[in-house]
C-alpha cells in the first residue's frame, strides 16, 4: 500500500531501523527499491538515519546502492554527511561510487569535509575520492573544512592533493557573512578566525596575496574581524600591508593588550589564559623595555605602599 507521498511499508521500516520487519517484507517480495515521490528509497532512508544492520539487509537483496532522491543525493552522501562511518564502509564496500554528486554538484567528500567527519574523510580518500571536484558555486572540500575550522580535515585533504588556492565561483552565504567569487581556503579561514586552518594552509603555502572579486585579501578580512593572531601569521608569511590602517591594527592590538593586562591585575587566570590563547602576547614591552606585565605590578605595588608611606 502507497500513501500519498509515495511511501511504502518497506520505507517505513527501513526509515525506523525495523530490521526484522524489513527482512519479514523482504521475504514477502518487497519491491527493495520503490521510491517515494520525493525519489527517496528504503536503502536511502536507512542510510540516512544511520541503521546499519537494515542497510546491509537491503544492500543484500540488491539494493541499488546509487540510485539517488530527485536532488541527487545518494545512500552514501547522505550516510557521509550525517556521519554514519560504518555504513560509509559498508556502502563503499558494495561498490557506491564515491563521486557521485548531488544536483549542484556537492561530493559526498565535501559533504564529510565542511561537517567534521574525519574519519569518513580518510575512507573515502581511500576509495579515490576527487579532493578537487567542487560543487557548481565552486565550493569545495577545502573550502568546506577551511570555513568550519576543521584543521585536521585541511591537512588531511592538502596530503591527498588539494588546491590550496582554488576559490568560488560563485557567492556563497555561510554564517553570516557572504563569502564573494574567488575567496580562498585561507581567506575563508582568516574571515572566521580559525587559527589553526591558517596555520596548515600557510605551511601548505597558501597564497597569501590571493582576493576575491571585491580585492579582499586574508590580511584584510582578519583585520576587519579583529583576529590578530591570524593577521601576524599573515604578515610573517609575507602578506602585504598596503592599505591596511596600521593605526587601527594598533588600537585594536592595545585593546587586547588592556583586556590582558586588567585580567593579569585581577589575578583572573582563566581570562588571563583564554586571551594569550587567542592572540594576545604575554611578551608585550614598554618604551623603556620593561614588560607590561612588570610594570602594571610594580604600579600595583606601588599603589599599596603608598598608604604605608603616609602613616
Amino acid at each position: 500500500m502507497l500513501k500519498h507521498n509515495g511511501s511504502t511499508p518497506l520505507l517505513v521500516a527501513s526509515q525506523n531501523g525495523h530490521h526484522a520487519v524489513v527482512s519479514a517484507l523482504l521475504a514477502a517480495h518487497a519491491i527493495v527499491d520503490r521510491c517515494m515521490n520525493n525519489g527517496a528509497t528504503p536503502l536511502l532512508a536507512a542510510a540516512q538515519n544511520g541503521h546499519g544492520a537494515v542497510v546491509t539487509t537491503l544492500v543484500a537483496a540488491q539494493a541499488a546502492v546509487n540510485q539517488a532522491r530527485n536532488n541527487g543525493a545518494t545512500p552514501l552522501w547522505l550516510a557521509t554527511k550525517n556521519g554514519h562511518d560504518t555504513i560509509v564502509a559498508d556502502l563503499l564496500t558494495a561498490h557506491a561510487a564515491v563521486n557521485q554528486a548531488r544536483n549542484d554538484g556537492a561530493t559526498a567528500l565535501l559533504a564529510a569535509s565542511q561537517n567534521g567527519h574525519d574519519a569518513i574523510v580518510a575512507m573515502l580518500l581511500a576509495a579515490h575520492a576527487s579532493v578537487n571536484q567542487g560543487a557548481s558555486d565552486g565550493d569545495t572540500p577545502l573550502l568546506g573544512a577551511s570555513r568550519n575550522g576543521h584543521h585536521e580535515i585541511v591537512a588531511q585533504l592538502i596530503d591527498a592533493g588539494a588546491d590550496v588556492d582554488q576559490g568560488l565561483r560563485e557567492c556563497f552565504p555561510s554564517q553570516d557573512q557572504l563569502l564573494m567569487p574567488g575567496a580562498t581556503p585561507l581567506l575563508v579561514a582568516a574571515l572566521f578566525g580559525h587559527e589553526d586552518v591558517a596555520r596548515v594552509l600557510l605551511s601548505a603555502r597558501a597564497n597569501v596575496h590571493a582576493t576575491d572579486v571585491k580585492g579582499q585579501t586574508a590580511l584584510t578580512v582578519a583585520m576587519r574581524g579583529g583576529h590578530l593572531t591570524i593577521v601576524g601569521l599573515l604578515l610573517d608569511a609575507g602578506a602585504h600591508a598596503d592599505g591596511i590602517d596600521l593605526a587601527r591594527l594598533e588600537e585594536a592590538y592595545d585593546a587586547r593588550a588592556s583586556e590582558l593586562l586588567a585580567a593579569v591585575v585581577a589575578g583572573d587566570v582563566v581570562r588571563a589564559s583564554m586571551l594569550v590563547e587567542e592572540s594576545v602576547s604575554p611578551n608585550i614591552t614598554t618604551e623603556s623595555g620593561d614588560s607590561k606585565w612588570q610594570k602594571m605590578y610594580l604600579e600595583e605595588i606601588e599603589m599599596e605602599k603608598c598608604p604605608l608611606d603616609g602613616a
